[in-house]
C-alpha cells in the first residue's frame, strides 16, 4: 500500500509528494498503534509456558527461574509477541554481576536436533546460553551468542543445537550485565530435521597446546606448573590457586581499580601466522572480561588482538572463539584480561591450530550495495564504470519504480553493463521475526520477481538488517545462492558461511585509512573483502557518503590493484578451493 501511495503521489507535485509523505507517516503511526505483529508459537513446540500466560503468586512465569547477582533489578510487565504477555526486566543501577532468566528445563532425546527461538526487545549486550543436565542432575553450561542490542524493535535471539549423548534435559538462559533492559515476549524450543546447522561447534581434531590446561599440576611453592601472574597500572589484585571439591582453578580479585589489568598466562606457545585457532575456557565472573592473543613478531615487536568480551555470569560457563592468528608470529599467549573492579575464575584451557593456511589462492574484493536507491544507478555506477569495476545491488522488489529508488530501466541497463541484482527480501523486514509461511512466501517472491533481471539461474540474498539465524539460513540456502550479512569481518576459510558472508560498512564517517587497513588485512590474509555502501551523493543519512567520497575509496582500491568480482563471481572462484 505504501509503495501504491508513492506511485500515485511521490511524482507528482510538491504538494502531491508532501500530502504522500503525510500520509504514509499517518498510515506507520496507525500500524504502530493498531496492528502490532503477532507471531504464532509452532505447534510442535516443546516449552511449557514460552509465551509467560501462566504467572505464579510473587508475579513471576511458572517455570522460569529469575536470579540476580550483585545487581539491583526489576520485574515488569509488557506486551507479548507470541500471546498477551512478556517479561520484562529492567536494571535501573548496575554495579557488578548480572540478570540471569532460566527457561523451564525439557525432556530431550539424545543426538536429535533442536532450535530455540526468543523474541526479545533490549538496549543493552544479551547473552544466550545453553544448560544441558544429565540424568544425575549434573549441568554444563555453554555461551552461545550475545547479542549486541544498539535499537529500540522487535528481533530475535536463537540457536540451534544437537543434545549431547548424556543429556537428559535442555534449558536455556538470557543474561545481561549492566544497567538497561530486555524485554522477552515470548520463546519456543522444537526438534528439528538433522540439516540445519549447529550452533555448537565440532571439536578441532588437534592437540591441545596448552600445558596444564586444566591447572590440576602444581610445583614445589604449591602454585600450578607452567602459570604464572600479570598486573600492571594503579589497581589492587590478588592472585589465588583455589580449590573447591578436588578441582583447581584460577582465581584473580580486583579490590581497588583505577586502570590496568590483571591476568594470569601460560608459557608462549610456538605458532605460524594466518593459522585457524580456537581457544577454550570454563569461566566464572561478576565483571566483564577481554580473551587476549598476544603475539610476539619474527621482527622482535609485541602485538595484541581483543578475540571478545566476556560478559559476566554467576554460575562455571564454557566458551569458545575461532580466529586467525596474525601474521609473520613466533609465539602466542591467549589470556582473560580483568580491567575493573571485581573477580574472575577460570579452569579447562584449550589452545589448538591447525596446519591449514586460512587464505585462498589470491585476495578478492566486491563491491556491493544495498536497499535500491537512485542513486546507485545515477551516480555509482558511472564511476565504477570509470574504474572498470564491477558491483552487486541487493534490491528490494516492493520499492522498485518508487521515488527516490531503482526503476525497472535501472535494473535493465545494470545487466546489461554486467552488474549483479540481488535480493535484499521483498519487503526489507526482519525475516528472523516471520512464521515459516510468510518467510517461504518472503524469499521465493523476491527471487521470483529478481530473477528476471539476472542471467543466473539462483541469485544472491543480503538479509535485511543482516538478521538471520539457523532455521532462516536452511531457507535462504533454498532459494538463493548466498547470503551477505552484517557481521565486520573479511572472509576467509576460517570463517567462511556461505549463508553468513563477513562485510565492511562504509558510512559518510568512515575514514579512508580504515578502508585501507580492511585491503592491508584482505592481501595479508589472502581473504575476501566485501564493501557495503548504501546512497551515493546524496547525504541525509549516516549511511550515505558523498560521489567524492566514492571516488577516493575506488581509487584507492585500484591503487592496491586487487581484483575486484560482483559476489557471484566471488564464489564461482572460492567455493572450488574449499571443496578440495
Amino acid at each position: 500500500m505504501i509503495h501504491k501511495l508513492l506511485r500515485i503521489l511521490g511524482n507528482s507535485t510538491i504538494i502531491g509528494t508532501v500530502l504522500a509523505i503525510a500520509i504514509l507517516y499517518g498510515i506507520v503511526r496507525l500500524s504502530d498503534t493498531f496492528s502490532k505483529p503477532k507471531y504464532d508459537t509452532p505447534a510442535s513446540n516443546l516449552l511449557p509456558n514460552g509465551s509467560f500466560e501462566q504467572i505464579d503468586a510473587s508475579g513471576k512465569p511458572n517455570g522460569w527461574k529469575i536470579t540476580g547477582s550483585q545487581a539491583e533489578y526489576s520485574i515488569e510487565k509488557a506486551p507479548g509477541i507470541i500471546g498477551k504477555k512478556a517479561l520484562k526486566i529492567v536494571i535501573p543501577n548496575y554495579s557488578q554481576g548480572n540478570v540471569s532468566i532460566e527457561s523451564p528445563q525439557v525432556q530431550i532425546t539424545p543426538n536429535h536436533h533442536y532450535f530455540i527461538k526468543n523474541y526479545l526487545v533490549t538496549n543493552v549486550r544479551t547473552t544466550l546460553i545453553i544448560r544441558f543436565t544429565d540424568a544425575n542432575g549434573v549441568s554444563k553450561r555453554l555461551l552461545l551468542k550475545q547479542y549486541l542490542a544498539d535499537e529500540e524493535d522487535w528481533s530475535s535471539l536463537s540457536a540451534s543445537f544437537i543434545a549431547p549423548n548424556d543429556a537428559a534435559t535442555v534449558s536455556f538462559i538470557i543474561e545481561i550485565g549492566s544497567s538497561g533492559y530486555v524485554t522477552l515476549g515470548g520463546s519456543y524450543l522444537i526438534e528439528t530435521n538433522d540439516q540445519i546447522k549447529s550452533t555448537i561447534t565440532d571439536p578441532i581434531d588437534q592437540p591441545n597446546m596448552i600445558l596444564n590446561p586444566n591447572v590440576e599440576e602444581k610445583n614445589k611453592f604449591d602454585q600450578p606448573t607452567t602459570w604464572s601472574t600479570y598486573t600492571y597500572g594503579e589497581n589492587i589484585s590478588k592472585f589465588s590457586y583455589a580449590n573447591t571439591d578436588q578441582n583447581h582453578f584460577l582465581q584473580i580479585d580486583v579490590t581497588d581499580y583505577k586502570n590496568g589489568e590483571a591476568k594470569w598466562q601460560y608459557t608462549p606457545l610456538k605458532s605460524s601466522g594466518n593459522k585457524k585457532a580456537r581457544f577454550e575456557l570454563d569461566y566464572q565472573s561478576n565483571t566483564t572480561t577481554s580473551l587476549i592473543a598476544e603475539y610476539s613478531t619474527n621482527s622482535g615487536n609485541r602485538l595484541f588482538s581483543t578475540l571478545t568480551t566476556l560478559p559476566p555470569t554467576q554460575e562455571w560457563t564454557h566458551f569458545s572463539v575461532d580466529f586467525a592468528t596474525l601474521p609473520d608470529i613466533k609465539d602466542i599467549t591467549v589470556t582473560g584480561v580483568i580491567e575493573s573492579k571485581g573477580y574472575l575464575k577460570t579452569d579447562n584451557y584449550a589452545l589448538v591450530l591447525t596446519d591449514s593456511d586460512i587464505g585462498f589462492d589470491r585476495p578478492l574484493i566486491s563491491i556491493t550495495f544495498d536497499d535500491g536507491w537512485k542513486s546507485q544507478a545515477t551516480t555509482a555506477l558511472p564511476i565504477l564504470k570509470k574504474y572498470g569495476f564491477n558491483a552487486t545491488f541487493y534490491v528490494n522488489p516492493t520499492t522498485i519504480g518508487t521515488q527516490n529508488y531503482l526503476h525497472e530501466d535501472d535494473l535493465i541497463n545494470m545487466l546489461k553493463n554486467g552488474f549483479e541484482i540481488g535480493s535484499h527480501s521483498y519487503h526489507h523486514t526482519d525475516t528472523t521475526l516471520l512464521p515459516q509461511n510468510q518467510l517461504t512466501d518472503e524469499l521465493q517472491k523476491s527471487a521470483d520477481y529478481l530473477s528476471q533481471y539476472s542471467p543466473y539461474s539462483r541469485i544472491n540474498f543480503a538479509a535485511p538488517y543482516g538478521k538471520h539465524d539457523e532455521l532462516t539460513d536452511q531457507l535462504y540456502a533454498k532459494y538463493f545462492v548466498s547470503n551477505r550479512g552484517t557481521d565486520t569481518g573479511v572472509n576467509t576459510r576460517l570463517n567462511f558461511d556461505q549463508q553468513n558472508l563477513k562485510v565492511f560498512f562504509v558510512k559518510n564517517d568512515t575514514p579512508l585509512a580504515s578502508i585501507e587497513n580492511q585491503i592491508t588485512q584482505t592481501t595479508s590474509t589472502k581473504g575476501w573483502l566485501i564493501l557495503v555502501y548504501h546512497n551515493v551523493g546524496t547525504e541525509y543519512r549516516s549511511t550515505d557518503i558523498s560521489e567524492q567520497q566514492f571516488t577516493e575509496q575506488l581509487q584507492m582500491i585500484k591503487n592496491h590493484s586487487i581484483t575486484v568480482m560482483s559476489v557471484q563471481q566471488g564464489l564461482a572462484e572460492i567455493l572450488p578451493q574449499l571443496n578440495k
